[in-house]
């Protein structure tokens, strides 16, 4: 897996209580943000490069999000109970001999028969992710923030500008800091010891509008934690939900955040966090 692709089965049901996005709110969410982004292809010539996922165009992004979708809505729909062969999302096709609106229309189709899948099955029936424990709201939570990742990237490439609601990049940033504290997500259980030391801490602090403010992720003990909580910190990363969201996903030339604190340790984090996108 290269980094734009599905950003994978590595975050798993260890997700916080005290503000949940339910499967209904979570659904709806992927045909809402499939929809704004269907809205910018209808408008823009497939060939337009992706500068935030090199080697793509417009074409082979909206077929990735569109193969997620189906991937997605096959695993829901069948129960799945082992893994299910991805084609179509890490190898999606920048062929432009097709119209916008035909490949928008196929794009909105497959987010909507998802949605459909998700609520159907509910969110206690028990499906494949990569651990055992794995439901259909973990689906539509990836779903929804690959969704809304490959939107940014879009409105980025034709000069459109991007927004998003509080509250969903703060279950994305749920979601990407959960991953953070999970051995698998790393090139090697050596590489995930080597950050942790004794009284070291990251905090991503939110700025304006967000139903949540502070984020800690606690590198004081094997194994790594984490949880809400304004607390000391090694280094603190401050920004809006949506400049804290494009920077956790390294779209840095769009997120307008500041370092505070040991800057080399968030880096070094962050890279190493992220080992998941690079497969």
């Amino acid at each position: 897996m290269t980094e734009q692709v599905t950003a994978g089965l590595i975050m798993l049901d260890v997700m916080p209580t005290d503000h949940p996005m339910g499967l209904s709110e979570l659904a709806a969410g992927v045909v809402d943000q499939t929809r704004r982004l269907s809205a910018v292809v209808r408008d823009a010539d497939l060939a337009t490069d992706i500068p935030t996922c090199p080697g793509w165009n417009l074409a082979t992004l909206t077929r990735h999000v569109g193969g997620v979708h189906r991937w997605a809505d096959r695993v829901v729909r069948d129960r799945a109970s082992s893994p299910v062969f991805h084609d179509g999302v890490d190898d999606a096709s920048g062929d432009t001999d097709v119209s916008p609106d035909e490949l928008a229309d196929w794009l909105d189709d497959g987010a909507v028969a998802l949605a459909a899948a998700l609520e159907d099955a509910g969110p206690d029936t028990p499906i494949w992710t990569i651990a055992p424990g794995g439901t259909a709201v973990f689906w539509a939570r990836r779903s929804l923030h690959d969704t809304v990742l490959h939107r940014a990237d879009a409105e980025f490439a034709t000069g459109g500008r991007f927004t998003v609601a509080p509250a969903i990049a703060a279950d994305g940033i749920d979601e990407w800091v959960a991953s953070s504290t999970l051995v698998q997500a790393y090139a090697s259980a050596q590489r995930y010891r080597d950050l942790i030391r004794e009284g070291r801490a990251i905090r991503l602090r939110a700025v304006g509008d967000s139903p949540v403010k502070h984020w800690l992720i606690d590198l004081g003990a094997d194994p790594m934690t984490w949880r809400h909580g304004d607390e000391a910190a090694t280094v603190t990363i401050s920004g809006s939900p949506t400049d804290l969201l494009l920077l956790l996903y390294r779209r840095d030339a769009h997120a307008a955040a500041t370092i505070d604190g040991d800057a080399k340790l968030w880096w070094r984090f962050r890279y190493d966090a992220a080992d998941w996108l690079r497969r």
